[in-house]
């Protein structure tokens, strides 16, 4: 048996604990013993029939944005780590101290990280590590530096800047300091879950991607009647324009809105949206709709591709952006402006419904991925791991 410490540093919501909890679940069926470091405990999700798992907080990031920054758009990876800690060493040197002393405690014989780049660079050359990630949050990692998100967005942080911290840090830990700043995400084995059509770096992606993170259900043809299926924030910038549009469709529409403000949820259930209280089976809600509307979050947008079904986005962030324009480029989805209205939602949303070449697009491209081979993500992390684990 041997000891896995399966970490996730930054973002929200529930997506990274699933992920990892999946993992965990079945290196614990191979007789394994993982220990979950994350980030948020309470978001700790665990299959059923898994058992109990060890859970213990990760180290907490704090984002430190430079003084006098008003906007922040990161243009690449590298920016994300510039504001999480790697952006001078007086603060990434505690961050890796910790990290340092939780694989001290720990003592696993592989580390399984997502979105965790100071847990990447603690367990460099000291622990074998798999990194997981969309194609977001994985960049191809072949050059000294991240290529952009976007060419058109100043960097936050000078790559230079985020290697001499990287390097300082080091070697106030006494430890071995990367001539790259890529080094220690190129040297790491990694997995890439998602489909090329949605992965902003397509062009310069050297390595294979493993398909959605976890299986998806054959598709089936959209159902006769117009249906929506809405997964909105609450926290969106204009969400209560987002909300009132969606109220005019009625009966037509299902929504799941994460603590959703109650007089919110009252308006919309009087309207005759069904509200739900939990969140459904992704595959299941988008397979019963004709429209999915959402941010662009990545585990949506990718169900919705595989079953067939067009999207209408309203991003928040900019990985969300980033899909979005790639899914509109395709010609299988919509996408609402920064700050459209209660009206303009409605009508977006109706002619989108109505749209039957955005229907049938969204169709014959859920056709192509199944013929290519979907793919698994979480069966490829496993195998992956087990591999390392053995060798």
């Amino acid at each position: 048996m041997a000891t896995v410490l399966l970490g996730w540093e930054l973002g929200r919501g529930i997506g990274y604990a699933r992920r990892l909890a999946l993992v965990a679940a079945a290196l614990a069926r191979l007789g394994h013993r993982p220990v979950l470091a994350l980030r948020d405990p309470a978001a700790t999700w665990v299959p059923a029939g898994a058992g109990a798992f060890e859970i213990v907080p990760a180290p907490y990031v704090i984002g430190r944005l430079k003084p006098g920054t008003r906007r922040f758009t990161p243009a690449s990876f590298a920016d994300l780590m510039a504001c999480n800690g790697f952006g001078h060493s007086r603060h990434l040197t505690p961050l890796l101290a910790a990290w340092r002393g939780l694989l001290d405690w720990v003592r696993p014989a592989l580390v399984v990280a997502e979105y965790s780049p100071a847990l990447t660079l603690a367990a460099w050359r000291r622990v074998p590590t798999l990194l997981l990630g969309t194609p977001y949050l994985l960049p191809p990692a072949e050059e000294p530096w991240f290529p952009a998100h976007r060419s058109d967005w100043p960097a936050y942080a000078a790559p230079e800047e985020i290697l001499t911290a990287m390097v300082e840090a080091q070697r106030q830990l006494g430890l071995t300091a990367p001539e790259r700043m890529t080094q220690p995400f190129a040297e790491a084995a990694r997995l890439v879950y998602g489909f090329p059509e949605i992965d902003p770096h397509a062009g310069r992606r050297r390595e294979p991607l493993a398909g959605p993170f976890e299986p998806v259900p054959e598709a089936t043809p959209p159902p006769a009647e117009m249906l929506l299926f809405a997964y909105l924030s609450p926290e969106a910038k204009g969400f209560a324009e987002l909300a009132d549009g969606l109220s005019t469709l009625g009966g037509l529409a299902t929504a799941y809105i994460p603590d959703c403000p109650a007089g919110t949820a009252e308006k919309l259930g009087q309207a005759g949206v069904k509200v739900l209280s939990e969140p459904p089976p992704l595959a299941t809600a988008v397979a019963a709709a004709t429209l999915i509307f959402h941010h662009g979050g990545i585990d949506t947008a990718q169900t919705a591709l595989a079953l067939g079904r067009p999207q209408i986005l309203a991003p928040r962030h900019l990985d969300q952006s980033l899909t979005a324009g790639l899914l509109v480029d395709l010609g299988l989805a919509r996408r609402l402006s920064a700050r459209v209205g209660a009206a303009e939602t409605a009508s977006a949303l109706r002619q989108a419904l109505a749209d039957r070449q955005l229907t049938e697009a969204a169709w014959v491209r859920s056709q192509i991925l199944r013929r290519r081979g979907m793919g698994s993500g979480l069966e490829g992390a496993v195998e992956r791991a087990a591999a390392m684990l053995e060798g």
